[in-house]
């Protein structure tokens, strides 16, 4: 099993919570349940996650958990519990926790030795809630911090507004965000180097026509977000008209000029129908020529796999253009027919369609909190 990461996670062993934590792990959940500075809390039975904005929350938390003797690093190692990133994964090296970045752009964390299995998440989670998160990093702010220190591969930084000494691993993040700061200047945007010549040609069209997106530098992908206007049945199975938010995922295709797009779908397969959506798409790949079915049964995540090949020079401009133009459309009317075999399969409104590997947690409702 695994818990999602999304903004900065505190990350504790459930039997380390049963030792010394008052109440054992299930207390320990209860209470940041409850706390509205807390995004939401999760357990895979192994390990237990709460998300978080404020880094100050953050400490707070490792405060509270080392009253009751539990030791979160020595040596610069991680002992009892850990902080982790949604693009860097732990803020600390830790040996009993793995991490991993999903090409559909969230984190998972596992505890080893162990397997990573289905994906503990919030009750209404799908994909699009971590697209919606930007992350700022403290160190890109030079006028809130100064650098005390920078040795053996951490930088030690004060904060000039609340006096707190951060020190962390001087690894940028290899997700770089372009077009966000400056979207009404796309003149201005500066591009990534060192890409393929055909996602060179995609990130040349999405400067050009003003389209925000990420480079993912370890994934070799560029992240874009879409809006699509779809139809889908609501709990009265009438058909009506709403607008879903993707992200499409381009990559290098099989041959040396083409290009993948892959369309991730705001959908989150419930843990029970996740062995007839594996069947779903295998006939949807054995029927299809041009696209394909991703289904991944840990997560519930559904993403459409379209494919264009190369000539023997790189794609033009106006053929990049068309290709990223086509994926979300098309992904649009796969989603169309997913959301109405889901809700004939969940009985619910699509909204609530997104059920959780596991019970979720009550405890305030989500908002839309600022940039951590």
């Amino acid at each position: 099993m695994s818990v999602l990461i999304e903004a900065l996670c505190l990350v504790v062993p459930n039997r380390v919570l049963d030792i010394s934590y008052p109440g054992g792990a299930s207390a320990f959940i209860d209470e940041l349940s409850m706390r509205e500075d807390i995004r939401y809390v999760v357990t895979d039975g192994a390990l237990t996650a709460a998300s978080l904005f404020e880094p100050d929350v953050g400490g707070v938390l490792a405060d509270q958990l080392a009253d009751h003797g539990i030791v979160g690093v020595q040596d610069r190692q991680a002992i009892e519990f850990v902080f982790a990133d949604m693009e860097m994964g732990t803020t600390i090296p830790c040996d009993w926790l793995e991490t991993a970045r999903h090409p559909h752009g969230f984190m998972i964390a596992w505890a080893i030795p162990g397997d990573r299995g289905d994906t503990a998440v919030p009750g209404d989670w799908d994909p699009s809630f971590s697209w919606g998160l930007e992350r700022e990093d403290f160190r890109d702010m030079p006028e809130r911090h100064m650098v005390l220190a920078n040795e053996n591969g951490y930088v030690t930084l004060l904060d000039l507004e609340t006096g707190r000494l951060d020190e962390a691993p001087d690894v940028p993040s290899p997700v770089v965000a372009v077009g966000r700061s400056t979207p009404k200047a796309p003149e201005g945007w500066t591009l990534v180097n060192g890409l393929s010549p055909s996602l060179q040609a995609v990130q040349d069209v999405l400067q050009r026509v003003g389209i925000p997106f990420h480079v993912d530098q370890e994934l070799g992908a560029i992240r874009i977000a879409f809006a699509c206007d779809v139809t889908v049945p609501d709990a009265d199975g009438q058909k009506v008209s709403r607008e879903i938010r993707q992200r499409v995922l381009v990559t290098d295709g099989p041959d040396a000029y083409g290009v993948t797009c892959t369309t991730v779908l705001p959908l989150c397969v419930p843990s029970r129908l996740r062995a007839e959506a594996t069947e779903i798409g295998s006939v949807v790949n054995m029927l299809c020529e041009r696209l394909s079915m991703e289904f991944e049964c840990l997560t519930g995540t559904v993403a459409i796999r379209t494919i264009t090949s190369g000539a023997v020079t790189p794609l033009s401009a106006a053929a990049a253009e068309r290709v990223v133009a086509a994926a979300s459309p098309v992904a649009g009317s796969c989603f169309e027919e997913l959301a109405a075999w889901l809700q004939g399969n969940v009985v619910a409104e699509l909204t609530a369609l997104n059920v959780s590997a596991h019970e979720p947690i009550a405890g305030p409702e989500a908002v839309t909190p600022p940039l951590f």
